[in-house]
């Protein structure tokens, strides 16, 4: 049976060499978004504007539906 290693309890030099050592990058990788948020609050407010005289459930079947499309 083998044992297992708890990384946080280890100090953090003795942990990073172990981690190397599997070829387990301990550094965190950066966010990089190439679709921020803003971008998508932009393109929903624009799927929305062509559909000002649906009511709310309306909409919500609508789109429903244009998700099931885009399944293809």
């Amino acid at each position: 049976m083998t044992a297992k290693l708890n990384l946080t309890e280890l100090s953090p030099e003795v942990a990073s060499q172990i981690a190397q050592q599997a070829g387990i990058s301990t550094s965190p990788r950066p966010k990089t978004n190439i679709f921020p948020i803003n971008r998508v609050r932009t393109e929903a407010i624009k799927v929305l504007a062509v559909m000002p005289n649906l009511s709310p459930d309306q909409r919500k079947r609508v789109l429903k539906h244009a998700l099931k499309m885009n399944e293809v």
